[in-house]
């Protein structure tokens, strides 16, 4: 698009003149310039860590939404069904082991038509979107919402606060990128966070992938100082081990690595 305004008549002023060369302060201010390229480079819009407060504001809106946490404590094992659902099998097991990296429980992909999981990933028709979630336990106004307003959804059964079944529902006529940016949203609410955040870079909002800020949020809400207490004593405790985790992670090179419990790195 091209704007055109008009420009008022003007008296051109004299110009100045020249500064003399200086070589080391053009070469100075070339270094300068390299080195905020690099940051820029070596920052991507989708690996900016949000500050602790941020992340922990977020915590207690993602996690504690309920009034409790919502985890699992038993292994997943993640079952993919639906037309075309085996092309994305790389996607989910990189999530998979992420997740079994921070959270300590491992996480597996079921194989092809096995019959034992409590993970499903479902890529259905558009016509029976909006059926599922009724099927697998949401109210009928639940399940009408999420059939009109939403790209895709899950539905997570919940027994003594602990999580025992997902179900994730995704229509397979969905281009290829959307299908993906799915996947990893709503493995993000299967792995335990209720609510999605603001104003940090997350795979719950437009990030395609597990951000930093996903990492240090799922690493703490996993952590075993948060199994007991009130939301108040859980939040004192997630502060500090958010600032923990984000210190640690603000300079590694691989944040997955320096954050995974002891022996899960993938």
């Amino acid at each position: 698009m091209a704007v055109f305004t008009d420009v008022p008549d003007y008296e051109p002023e004299p110009e100045p003149p020249p500064r003399p060369f200086k070589p080391w302060a053009a070469l100075a201010a070339f270094m300068v310039t390299i080195s905020v390229l690099l940051v820029l480079l070596t920052r991507l819009p989708g690996d900016q860590l949000a500050s602790p407060e941020e992340l922990a504001q977020n915590f207690e809106r993602m996690a504690l939404r309920a009034g409790g946490l919502r985890t699992w404590d038993t292994p997943l094992r993640i079952a993919l069904v639906g037309k075309g659902a085996g092309d994305y099998t790389p996607i989910v097991a990189e999530a998979a082991a992420r997740f079994s990296a921070l959270s300590g429980l491992d996480a597996t992909i079921a194989p092809q038509g096995a019959e034992t999981f409590n993970v499903v990933i479902e890529l259905v028709p558009d016509r029976e979107y909006g059926l599922i979630a009724a099927r697998v336990g949401a109210n009928e106004q639940s399940a009408e919402y999420l059939a009109e307003h939403t790209l895709c959804y899950t539905v997570t059964q919940i027994q003594n606060v602990r999580a025992r079944r997902a179900t994730v529902v995704i229509p397979y006529d969905s281009p290829a990128y959307e299908i993906e940016a799915c996947i990893w949203h709503e493995l993000m609410h299967v792995f335990g966070f209720q609510a999605h955040p603001k104003g940090i870079a997350s795979a719950l909002l437009a990030e395609r992938r597990m951000t930093r800020n996903d990492m240090v949020l799922l690493r703490t809400l996993y952590d075993p100082r948060l199994r007991r207490g009130s939301r108040d004593e859980m939040m004192e405790r997630a502060r500090a081990i958010i600032a923990d985790h984000a210190r640690t992670v603000q300079y590694a090179r691989d944040p997955l690595a320096a954050l995974s419990v002891s022996g899960r790195t993938p």
